[in-house]
């Protein structure tokens, strides 16, 4: 049994925004979200776009 976790592989912005997981909508909030050159879990970016719909407007 292995005692390293597990780790998910990261994509960059430019993956994500050509992937068809995503809505229109989605990728929109990703481009305003994600930054050029970072790498991001499938669950990390999932993440962010829930805490984006879920912020209150002010």
């Amino acid at each position: 049994m292995s005692t390293k976790k597990e780790q998910e592989p990261t994509y960059s912005k430019e993956q994500f925004l050509a992937s068809n997981r995503f809505t229109g909508a989605q990728k929109d909030v990703l481009n305003a979200l994600l930054v050029d050159g970072e790498g991001y879990t499938n669950s990390k970016v999932i993440e962010m776009i829930n805490e984006f719909l879920e912020m209150e407007v002010k």
